[in-house]
């Protein structure tokens, strides 16, 4: 063989390798593409994949997400769910009975929660909360406090209050508040200070409301991807290991 044929032959060889290569990229790329990709909401999920091997996870949700197959929600590792129950003085959501049924069948700790609206009666929505609810939920009732339905702030102040000690004194557990670190600054405060807090701030490390030290759970994404439910879901994250969280119970019986 020639030095000129086996020159040929090597350049042969070399573009059938290129060849080889470039047909492998071809067929890599839009795996992984697909597969994680540039799309926030799947790398949202990434994040809470593996948040959810070193701490306590959970979701919460309302009629919005739809039909939720809480066993896989179960079995992927979460460890707790919150579900909307009421709005107001009138509205319950449509769901709220489904997901508590589905919700017995796992081993899930659950609870329920009330959307308030400062600019009606805090006392008539806090007994409406407790006639659709009863005591169907071991993690204590939530207060979600996000609006201002243009009432001032010491409106606001009076009116949550009143609706976080009548159900408290009903069932003898003292309720969750959920807002964001705004909200807290410029409505709520330290006159809270007693009651868990639970804090929507869409960050990778929170930023705890002024004035607060401790803090229950901490809503990190309302963007999350969660096998079980077929629309972006609220991830959540439990200050504290199991042994925490089963405390953290009101000791009712769902």
């Amino acid at each position: 063989m020639t030095s000129k044929d086996i020159k040929n032959r090597i350049k042969t060889r070399d573009l059938t390798l290129l060849v080889i290569f470039l047909a492998l990229v071809a067929w890599i790329r839009p795996t992984f593409h697909q597969s994680y990709g540039s799309d926030q909401s799947i790398n949202q999920t990434s994040l809470d994949k593996t948040q959810s091997t070193a701490t306590i996870t959970g979701l919460d949700a309302s009629h919005f997400q739809g039909e939720i197959d809480w066993n896989t929600v179960n079995h992927d590792g979460f460890k707790f769910a919150f579900v909307k129950a009421t709005q107001g003085t009138d509205f319950t959501d449509p769901r709220y009975q489904e997901n508590i049924d589905a919700l017995k069948t796992t081993s899930l700790l659950f609870g329920s929660y009330h959307f308030f609206d400062p600019s009606q009666d805090a006392l008539q929505q806090a007994k409406f909360f407790l006639q659709v609810t009863g005591k169907k939920h071991n993690l204590p009732p939530v207060l979600d406090v996000e609006i201002t339905a243009g009432v001032d702030k010491a409106t606001i102040q009076q009116n949550v209050l009143q609706w976080l000690t009548f159900v408290e004194k009903e069932i003898s557990c003292t309720p969750i508040i959920y807002t964001s670190t705004d909200y807290w600054n410029q409505n709520l405060g330290d006159k809270f200070n007693r009651f868990p807090l639970w804090i929507a701030d869409y960050t990778t490390s929170l930023q705890r409301p002024s004035g607060v030290d401790q803090w229950l759970f901490w809503q990190n994404t309302n963007q999350a991807k969660i096998d079980g439910v077929t629309t972006l879901v609220d991830h959540d994250i439990f200050n504290g290991n199991a042994e925490k969280l089963a405390s953290a119970t009101c000791g009712l019986n769902p």
